[in-house]
């Protein structure tokens, strides 16, 4: 696809990044020369230096001739009149702009203009991400996979049944474990389990399972999914108010609080909110976390705007008894400090912008690939069907690939050493980026023609 990009900060770079690797042409426009020098000299992309919003400058950057824009400028104006100017040089040009502002969405999150196909609000995509774990205990990760399968990231607790067993071990000590692990983020490392790792506490797992499979395995994990959901939130601004406004929507029998110290925030939250306890106080205030009850919260989520504050009341309200911590965290070049320190999960918004705006573009080519974390792993899902020409195959023959998995009737093949691809069989594979243009190209050359 021919993809332009308004914008070259970090999230149009780490945007080209990616879409490179699948070989769009990619083109970037900013007014800022330094920063479109800064990509050329990383990246094989096309510069246009001006003003995203310009005629003149959409012209030059091809905009008659593109299937994707992505407006992601610091401006939200700047990112709006761009589509708006872009739609009437091409009406059938696709459009995904970042809008910041809360004034331009309305409370159900829903654009107030129509030049943009698909608006990305970090600020949304952050509570809606965030209020997908927490429909699961002890899920810092959740996402939709197709067939039913759900990818998500959790911690085991010490009383998961699977620390320290070898893997290799885990289908005959467990067979209910049906699943399939992708990955361990262990410190700074990404490890791809291999037969004879064992998982260990504190570490990140990412794992593939059917949605009717996931209680029982959570449960395995230490998480009993039975107990009574007591939530509390520090920071009472447009993130938090959100993410309660989607917990209390969900209709989920959810104990919510909020503290908040602005006075006017709780008013908002008051008057925006019908089910959750709101109450005026500072997040670090040690009297007022324990007459909240923290240590009778399932899960306490940081969500303020100073990185600080959220670090500290993480590790606070872990002193005081909270099972779980998730902090909101700016600056990513800190997580794997803020892990170490014994925080459960952190949640950028930068990464989460990205990963939504990547979403948006897969789901337009009909992709089911999905990022792993933030590592340079990726996964596919492949359905075989009667038409693919890899049907009867062995499993062996599958190139580029780092790991896979084999489903056959619902249930995870153990040893797939002997397979040859079924009908219906779905795989679950794992490869580098680097090989998604080489790994989609195999599949769909071995795609039937009729």
């Amino acid at each position: 696809m021919n993809i332009i990009i308004l914008g070259a900060g970090q999230v149009g770079y780490h945007v080209a990044k990616y879409l490179l690797q699948d070989h769009h042409r990619i083109t970037i426009v900013d007014h800022n020369n330094d920063l479109l020098e800064n990509i050329m000299d990383q990246l094989d992309i096309q510069p246009i230096l001006g003003f995203g919003s310009y005629p003149n400058v959409l012209e030059a950057a091809g905009v008659r001739k593109a299937d994707l824009l992505i407006a992601v400028t610091a401006s939200d104006e700047v990112n709006i009149v761009a589509c708006d100017v872009a739609a009437s040089m091409s009406a059938d040009l696709f459009r995904i702009a970042r809008v910041r502002h809360r004034d331009y969405w309305k409370n159900n999150g829903v654009q107030v203009f129509n030049s943009v196909h698909e608006v990305i609000s970090p600020e949304i995509e952050v509570a809606k991400s965030i209020h997908k774990s927490t429909k699961i205990l002890g899920a810092f990760e959740l996402v939709s996979l197709p067939h039913d399968f759900k990818m998500i990231g959790t911690t085991p607790t010490k009383y998961s049944i699977f620390l320290n067993t070898p893997f290799k071990k885990i289908p005959s000590a467990f067979p209910n474990a049906n699943m399939s692990w992708l990955l361990i983020k262990r410190g700074d490392d990404y490890i791809v389990p291999q037969d004879d790792d064992c998982l260990m506490i504190h570490d990140h797992v990412y794992i593939i399972v059917r949605k009717d499979h996931i209680s029982h395995i959570m449960e395995a994990f230490g998480y009993n999914q039975k107990e009574e959901r007591n939530l509390m939130i520090i920071g009472g601004g447009h993130i938090g108010r959100q993410l309660a406004y989607e917990i209390e929507n969900d209709n989920t029998s959810v104990n919510l609080k909020i503290i908040e110290r602005d006075e006017k925030q709780c008013h908002s939250c008051y008057n925006y909110l019908s089910q959750t306890k709101i109450i005026h106080g500072d997040g670090l205030d040690i009297d007022i976390l324990n007459d909240a009850y923290i240590s009778e919260c399932e899960t306490l989520l940081s969500l303020t705007n100073d990185d600080k504050v959220n670090v500290l009341s993480c590790l606070l309200s872990k002193r005081l008894g909270a099972k779980r911590t998730l902090c909101l965290l700016n600056n990513n070049s800190y997580a794997s400090l803020v892990t170490s320190l014994g925080i459960d999960s952190i949640i950028n918004p930068r990464s989460l912008t990205i990963s939504s705006i990547l979403q948006h573009v897969q789901r337009n080519q009909h992709d089911h690939v999905k990022n792993i974390a933030e590592s340079s792993l990726m996964v596919m899902m492949i359905q075989i069907t009667a038409s693919t020409s890899i049907l009867n195959t062995h499993v062996s023959k599958i190139p580029y690939i780092e790991k896979i998995w084999i489903y056959r009737h619902r249930h995870l093949l153990d040893d797939i050493s002997e397979i040859f691809l079924e009908k219906e069989d779905i795989l679950i594979v794992i490869f580098q980026q680097h090989m998604l243009k080489k790994i989609k190209k195999f599949f769909n050359d071995n795609k039937s023609n009729h």
